[in-house]
């Protein structure tokens, strides 16, 4: 679908706005203008750029030296994150002569390095994250680039302000619940489709939540796929996943926690229904109870532990994420299901009281309280 013309700036004297308008009327073209230095990688790139769905989502080489200004901003358990200027920039779409017309705009991003776990892998990770980023509507992914003097790949990708977890430290307090349903619906139409294609994420948590903040708008987008398999492919709890649980264990799914299953689409949605407690009461899941990891992770999946809820929180909202959270895995909800729930509790803030039902008139009344 392309960009509504409304929606989209008229086109002014901008410098950081560059026009090359042919170089997207046939992705063929692109293939002939660079390289990476490594076959199997161009080959890769070209065959993304082929099967690119819209013009302003196709994924590129982008040589080092395009990018200035870089950072370091954060350091996690799977890769290190930089900060970066793109000299060439996004391409964006503008209007001139009531036409829309397809530039490049230099723009801030995001940079991750992954560390040494995915370091052999790094392309199939690459041809991962760019499927995702080859979707409306949800987190931007760019390209590719090299370090020249590390030779470490990094993936370049959309800048975001921050996570949701440091979202809710921030925000907390003076968040609606109208405002938590919307992003937890963003979340939930992320998840939804992740499923869709085939996938299952199995690393999902507030941190790989990014959020960007603007002045008119709050969007949340699922990120961090390095985790990420095909849902056919091998999914067992292996050593290397040992490590993932090390640092997560409390958004593990209990039948993740007790290797008595493989990661499915169902362990994700348990993850999805911790997060939901997180959103309700403004803290991470058990970071008020004191107790080691070893004694917490034997009291989710033997004993039935759970998150607690934030005071006030509204009765359908717990009973949702009950659901999600259920020790049966067969007996949580589809992404699909949990996305149409939120979207219809987020979209009730626009109507009467007196057009709603019961279960909807405790969501629109939980500001009150």
């Amino acid at each position: 679908m392309e960009p509504d013309l409304k929606q989209v700036k008229e086109e002014n004297s901008n410098p950081e706005i560059r026009h090359d308008y042919d170089e997207f009327d046939d992705f063929k073209k692109i293939d002939k203008k660079w390289t990476s230095g490594n076959k199997e990688l161009d080959d890769l790139i070209k065959e993304l750029q082929l099967k690119a769905k819209y013009k302003d989502k196709v994924m590129e080489w982008i040589p080092y030296d395009r990018l200035e200004n870089i950072q370091k901003i954060d350091e996690g358990t799977f890769d290190t994150i930089y900060s970066a200027i793109w000299l060439d920039g996004k391409r964006i779409y503008l209007k001139k002569n009531n036409k829309l017309i397809l530039s490049r705009k230099k723009c801030k991003v995001t940079l991750k390095e992954p560390n040494k776990l995915f370091h052999k892998g790094i392309f199939e990770k690459f041809k991962t994250f760019a499927e995702f980023g080859n979707q409306k509507n949800f987190f931007e992914v760019y390209g590719i680039t090299r370090h020249p003097e590390t030779e470490q790949y990094m993936i370049v990708c959309q800048y975001a302000n921050g996570n949701l977890r440091e979202y809710l430290d921030a925000n907390f307090k003076k968040l609606t619940w109208e405002d938590k349903l919307k992003l937890l619906f963003s979340v939930a139409y992320n998840l939804s489709l992740i499923h869709n294609m085939g996938y299952v994420h199995k690393n999902l948590q507030s941190e790989n939540i990014y959020v960007n903040t603007n002045v008119t708008n709050t969007t949340a987008y699922i990120f961090d796929f390095w985790w990420c398999n095909k849902i056919e492919d091998d999914n067992t709890v292996d050593d290397d996943i040992q490590e993932v649980l090390n640092y997560v264990f409390d958004y593990a799914a209990p039948e993740i926690l007790s290797l008595s299953s493989e990661f499915t689409t169902a362990a994700d949605i348990y993850s999805f229904g911790v997060i939901l407690t997180e959103a309700s009461k403004g803290i991470r899941p058990y970071s008020d109870l004191d107790v080691g990891k070893t004694k917490l992770a034997l009291m989710i999946a033997k004993r039935g532990l759970r998150p607690e809820f934030g005071e006030g929180t509204p009765k359908p909202y717990i009973n949702l994420a009950k659901q999600c959270m259920d020790a049966n895995p067969e007996k949580r909800p589809s992404a699909e299901k949990i996305c149409q729930i939120l979207f219809n509790w987020y979209r009730i803030f626009d109507f009467d009281l007196e057009c709603l039902n019961e279960e909807e008139l405790q969501m629109r009344k939980a500001d009150e309280k």
